[in-house]
């Protein structure tokens, strides 16, 4: 198959701890990723073992304070989801440092976010 070594990652922006942008419920997009994402089968074969086409499920752009809310969303879906297969897709996460967006000024506001990667760490797993 064409597409055997392809990593597809999907990377999602979230307003607040549970919710996308647009207002969709990040559960409703992970079961939406996870009833399309057929693997190596079609749709209809009902073989919830095959090997999922997307590997990697994130959140980029999101307010650091939401870290740990979000990593433990994504991670319980994973858990719990059918296929035991898609609880081998990484976790990835980015916030860009969490900084607010200062819109009037079309910059960010310095010092409002988290550049340190071990308290970014904090936020996850405090």
């Amino acid at each position: 198959d064409d597409n055997d070594d392809v990593a597809i990652w999907i990377s999602l922006a979230c307003k607040d701890d549970q919710t996308l942008n647009d207002g969709t419920l990040l559960t409703e997009v992970l079961d939406t990723i996870d009833r399309l994402d057929c693997g190596t089968s079609t749709c209809n074969d009902n073989d919830n073992d095959n090997e999922p086409l997307i590997h990697g499920i994130g959140v980029n752009c999101f307010d650091i304070q939401h870290a740990k809310s979000l990593t433990s969303i994504i991670a319980s879906h994973q858990i719990k989801s059918k296929s035991k297969s898609q609880w081998n897709r990484a976790i990835v996460f980015y916030p860009n440092s969490g900084e607010e967006w200062d819109a009037a000024n079309e910059t960010w506001l310095e010092g409002s976010g988290c550049s340190d990667p071990n308290e970014f760490a904090e936020h996850v797993v405090d």
